[in-house]
């Protein structure tokens, strides 16, 4: 992937000069070397190469992103890639992080790095809800889900908190989809002496909900 330079001049504020609560803040030394590619200015992140802000976006078994980063990055990024794609890099990061736990000391870890992962899918749903609308991205986020419940089958909890974030995602692009077409239906039609033309429908698009018109049971499928 080109090392396409992302700047934030200063838009992730003075939140992110907040002291470093347990377990959030600064990456752990398991971070990758794109750590390198990001440049700080008095404590706060500033730019880095997109590859490298991907990899802070994750978290790891001792290090959560700062929230304002969060939001400040899944904003940012559709400049540079669209949100299915970013999602994808996200899984891909996933799951090398999971197989270097499983392969080192630190296997029993591995729920409370499935923890965290499931917990950055939450603020990302909740924050931008019409990122997962197509169905490139809900797939991307079953693939991610699927991974991660592999790390706590015992007792699925895990799972459980897969499901009721992907049931409160569906819920409210249920909603968003009912309050668009209210919107249809109150728009005054355009007319002029003319003929009567009828607004071109718009370009059709996959939608997730209409594979499952019930959010439980759609939630339930995709885990």
């Amino acid at each position: 992937m080109p090392q396409t330079s992302v700047v934030f001049s200063g838009t992730l504020g003075p939140n992110c000069n907040r002291p470093v609560q347990p377990g959030m803040g600064e990456r752990g030394g398991g971070a990758s070397s794109g750590s390198k590619d990001l440049i700080f200015q008095d404590g706060r992140l500033t730019s880095g190469s997109l590859e490298a802000l991907m990899e802070h976006l994750v978290p790891t078994v001792d290090y959560y992103p700062d929230r304002t980063y969060i939001f400040t990055f899944l904003l940012s990024s559709r400049v540079f890639m669209p949100p299915h794609d970013l999602l994808a890099r996200v899984g891909q990061i996933c799951l090398e992080q999971r197989q270097q736990l499983e392969a080192g000391p630190e296997k029993a870890k591995l729920k409370s790095f499935s923890t965290k992962i499931v917990q950055l899918l939450k603020e990302w749903t909740e924050a931008f809800p019409y990122d997962f609308q197509d169905e490139k991205a809900m797939a991307e986020l079953k693939a991610i889900a699927h991974r991660v419940t592999q790390c706590d089958e015992e007792n699925g909890t895990v799972k459980k908190a897969i499901t009721q974030m992907i049931q409160s995602l569906l819920l409210s692009l249920a909603a968003r989809s009912q309050l668009q077409e209210l919107r249809e239906k109150l728009r005054s039609p355009v007319v002029d002496k003319g003929p009567v033309l009828k607004a071109k429908p718009p370009a059709a698009q996959k939608d997730i909900l209409g594979v499952c018109s019930d959010p439980l049971v759609l939630a339930q499928q995709l885990t």
